[in-house]
């Protein structure tokens, strides 16, 4: 077993052998110490009482989630989860293309009453 210590960015992520790896959230910003078992080529970090294997990034899910913000409370102090904002690649996508059927279902575009040719 390999160990090392490393930084978690504000994005909870750690490098290790250059591969990005993401770590629990609220690690932000600190520093853990990482296990890479060779055996089964997998990295872990100890975190509360246990050990955590840890994922390589997943870049799209990583692009749009909110990441450096505080996340607000419930009473019962679980993380309210909220849809994350859209990209500007989607932002740009919709105003460009839009729905092709309004809120009712049926198709919305003015031009469907026109003959294709």
């Amino acid at each position: 077993m390999l160990r090392g210590t490393r930084k978690v960015s504000n994005d909870h992520l750690i490098s290790w052998k250059r591969t990005k790896y993401e770590v629990p959230t609220g690690l932000a910003r600190t520093k853990i110490e990482v296990f890479h078992h060779v055996i089964d080529d997998t990295i872990r970090v100890f975190h509360q009482g246990r050990f955590i294997r840890l994922s390589p990034v997943d870049r799209n899910a990583n692009a749009l989630s909110r990441r450096g913000e505080k996340v607000a409370e419930t009473d019962n102090n679980a993380a309210l989860h909220t849809e994350p904002r859209p990209s500007a690649a989607d932002l740009s996508f919709r105003r460009d293309f839009g729905p092709i059927v309004g809120p009712d279902g049926g198709f919305s575009d003015s031009d469907s009453d026109k003959e294709m040719p």
